[in-house]
């Protein structure tokens, strides 16, 4: 296939693929496979090696998403806060999906093993990452990336500025190039703060993304909102993230009936995601108590170089019950704060209604997804600007291949 640069015509984006046909679409997807291997970039699944135990272990596709209806839900109301925390909270307007688990160790070393090249280029004196990229779970160096006393399937932690980049990878498809991982959610060159200027940096995903950390009122809607709590229709909140106004206890491991990923490390705390199944909020989201606090969009309105998160760890072991409105209780609705960004915190991942890859938007990818693609690019639809660059070439073909095959990742 020859080099496609700059694509902006019906006759010579034909001319370059010769597709028009169904029998020439499915010929034009084996030709951009080749020209896939050709260039270096390889077509990843779910997990390092097909068939293997880790694969195996890993969380289907189709059980990672929630849908989050019930769109134009109100705000929690003042009863509904926690006493300490003057905010409007949980009101989303649109229906979107919100990971059911938190990303793990084994999913963010995919990430980490495909940054990490440009990590170390873009800073020649260090041989072992920084906190913020690494987390409390990796060793990352030059040569090597180790998981270090923790589990391939507990949930893994970063700073919020990887964070960014890990939702920029998927939302390129994990295409391995640096743009891939530096724009489309979020632009990173906005990141830096310059002594002796305000600190600007992008406070919210672009319009368009594909994938992004979920926003404050996201989070609280999919964790404490029930669209029939009082029956009928009729909506509310709950105070914990079990459907529930009851405190979930910590410290008990799964064997024995526990209902909370938190306690201590010598009862064998935090346990890898799902290991509470029977802990899930109205919209069927698991781990949002325990495990890693998780971070989301908002950041603080200060000076300070702080983002938001929300949530509670593994080492949270408050237990309010009976409930008491005065007592400090970090499971309990809308915590949320500040954190300076190297922090390592958590991560779930927000998407739309459909995945990036269902172009026809009727709930599946197949070849009819792949028909829709080929058609925007030969007619020069921005749709086919998949890096969103302003042109159509072989990087929105990197991207469209990384989406069709890691269907939400």
């Amino acid at each position: 296939m020859p080099n496609v640069e700059k694509m902006s015509d019906k006759s010579a984006t034909q001319e370059a693929y010769g597709m028009y046909s169904g029998s020439e679409c499915s010929s034009f997807i084996r030709e951009m496979r080749m020209e896939m291997q050709v260039i270096g970039l390889s077509v990843l699944t779910i997990g390092f090696c097909a068939g293997s135990a880790l694969t195996q272990a890993m969380i289907q596709p189709e059980d990672r998403w929630a849908l989050v209806g019930d769109p134009g839900n109100r705000n929690a109301s003042d009863e509904e806060m926690p006493w300490d925390v003057n905010i409007d909270l949980g009101s989303v307007e649109y229906l979107f999906r919100l990971s059911r688990f938190e990303v793990t160790n084994l999913e963010y070393m995919e990430f980490a093993e495909a940054y990490a090249p440009f990590y170390f280029l873009n800073r020649p004196e260090l041989t072992e990452a920084e906190i913020d990229f690494s987390g409390w779970n990796l060793e990352i160096t030059r040569s090597n990336i180790l998981l270090v006393g923790s589990d391939f399937n507990q949930a893994a932690n970063m700073g919020w500025e990887y964070a960014a980049r890990y939702v920029n990878w998927l939302h390129h498809g994990k295409v391995s190039e640096e743009w891939a991982f530096e724009t489309g959610v979020f632009d990173t060159s906005t990141f830096p703060q310059i002594d002796g200027e305000p600190w600007a940096p992008q406070s919210e995903h672009s319009p368009g993304a594909r994938f992004w950390i979920p926003t404050r009122d996201e989070w609280a809607k999919a964790a404490y909102w029930d669209p029939n709590k009082h029956g009928e229709g009729i909506g509310g909140y709950w105070r914990y993230p079990n459907g529930t106004d009851h405190a979930l206890q910590p410290g008990i491991p799964p064997s024995e009936g526990g209902v909370r990923n938190a306690g201590d490390p010598a009862d064998g705390f935090p346990f890898s995601i799902h290991s509470f199944p029977n802990t899930q909020s109205p919209f069927g989201l698991f781990d949002l108590s325990g495990g890693e606090w998780e971070w989301v969009e908002r950041r603080s309105n200060g000076p300070i170089h702080t983002r938001g998160f929300i949530g509670s760890a593994w080492f949270d072991t408050l237990y309010n019950e009976p409930y008491c409105i005065g007592l400090y209780d970090l499971d309990r609705l809308g915590y949320s704060g500040g954190s300076p960004v190297e922090v390592p915190r958590g991560l779930r991942i927000a998407t739309g209604m459909y995945d990036p890859a269902d172009f026809t938007q009727d709930g599946q990818v197949n070849f009819f997804d792949v028909s829709a693609f080929v058609a925007h690019a030969i007619d020069g639809d921005s749709r086919a600007d998949l890096r969103n660059d302003g042109i159509f070439d072989i990087d929105d073909i990197r991207v469209f291949l990384g989406l069709y095959t890691n269907q939400l990742y």
